[in-house]
């Protein structure tokens, strides 16, 4: 770039280029790639590209017995069930080869998935790591296949992890893989009690600080999280009807970037969602209550939510009971849109993503194996 302009200058263009274009830029110095590299620049670079998209997978129903995943992207707005779906071209080779593939969480810009692989007849789990937006994805080996998994980008230095909690069976039932350190190794924070039970696949939601897994003590729901930057455990207690509601009428995911509760109930022949509001002060959390879904169906599932806090829900068809379609509720107005994917029942992941420059260093498809530092 000209060297008459001002540094500060150069910087404010290069935050308004697509990712593609600023990789590019990286190469043209030490200094800019110093800049580039930065966690201030990566976080005002995302702070300034809050473009949000919505990725949906799912299981294309007319390919009965082999499996079709379809991957598709679009524009996350007020009117985005209108728009036009983009291929997502750039699909981690990885995906293929795991089964029971389910998404962990997302994060900064980042999309955290975890599947089962055969090495040797044996069963392995593998978590991968994967920026959309730059095609880059890297693969994780997990310690073990039985623990549930979180996945979170550090808020001060931008360095993403994965956290695996809750096999006790296991040596270290609580490890943390970090990708700045390529290791699997204990949290050096309080650790959560062995009393607690963590289901292995499970909604995980992560906002800009914390993990919080849906979690389970002694016959009582409650939300466990992860503090990233302390690497502190924590119980949350939830409102009476979660807390002591049926185990699986519970689920957690993210609204307005806090936590949301799902609290699921039958009601006559419709099926009503609950949607509580994790709010926190300088020293306690509670919930309040934002609204409740009312769906004409029992077989209604929230996915997650669109960037204006619209529930996203897959909704069985009823006449073929193997198929769903993907709608959107409107909570104003009560009223179901549908977005026009169908896929397999029980296939549909949907998460929120925006541009970000994590990944840009590391190669196409790396795959990281496992070391324990005790």
């Amino acid at each position: 770039m000209a060297d008459n302009i001002p540094f500060e200058i150069q910087i404010e263009i290069v935050k308004r280029l697509p990712v593609k274009s600023v990789a590019i830029f990286r190469s043209i110095s030490k200094a800019c790639k110093s800049m580039i590299d930065s966690p201030l620049f990566i976080a005002n670079y995302t702070n300034f590209h809050q473009h949000h998209r919505l990725l949906i997978r799912y299981e294309f129903v007319n390919t009965f017995p082999e499996k079709e995943i379809k991957y598709v992207s679009i524009v996350d707005n007020d009117t985005f069930s209108q728009h036009e779906f983009d291929k997502v071209c750039n699909v981690p080779v990885s995906f293929k080869l795991l089964n029971k593939l389910y998404l962990v969480s997302t994060s900064q810009g980042l999309l955290c998935f975890s599947g089962i692989s055969q090495e040797d007849g044996c069963d392995e789990e593998t978590a991968v790591i994967w920026n959309p937006k730059l095609g880059k994805s890297i693969a994780v080996d997990v310690p073990c296949i039985f623990a549930a998994l979180g996945f979170g980008v550090r808020p001060d230095n931008f360095d993403p992890m994965i956290v695996m909690v809750g096999n006790v069976a296991h040596p270290k039932p609580v490890m943390l893989f970090t990708l700045s350190s390529r290791v699997w190794r204990v949290p050096c924070g309080n650790l959560p009690p062995k009393y607690i039970y963590f289901p292995k696949v499970s909604p995980v939601a992560t906002d800009n600080r914390c993990i919080y897994w849906k979690a389970f003590k002694w016959h009582i729901n409650l939300v466990v999280s992860f503090d990233m930057v302390s690497e502190n455990f924590m119980e949350i207690n939830l409102p009476h009807s979660v807390a002591h509601g049926t185990y699986h009428d519970f689920s957690v995911s993210k609204i307005k970037e806090s936590l949301a509760l799902l609290e699921y109930s039958d009601d006559a022949e419709k099926r009503v969602c609950g949607v509580w509001m994790m709010v926190e002060d300088c020293v306690s959390k509670s919930f309040t209550k934002l609204f409740t879904v009312n769906t004409p169906s029992f077989e209604t599932k929230v996915l997650g939510f669109s960037k204006n806090d619209q529930p996203i829900m897959e909704k069985v068809i009823a006449k073929s009971g193997v198929a769903s379609s993907l709608v959107v509720y409107q909570p104003c107005t009560r009223a179901i849109e549908n977005v026009w994917i169908i896929g397999r029942r029980g296939s549909f992941f949907v998460s929120s993503y925006t541009a970000t420059l994590l990944l840009l260093d590391e190669l196409d498809e790396q795959s990281i194996k496992i070391q324990l530092q005790f």
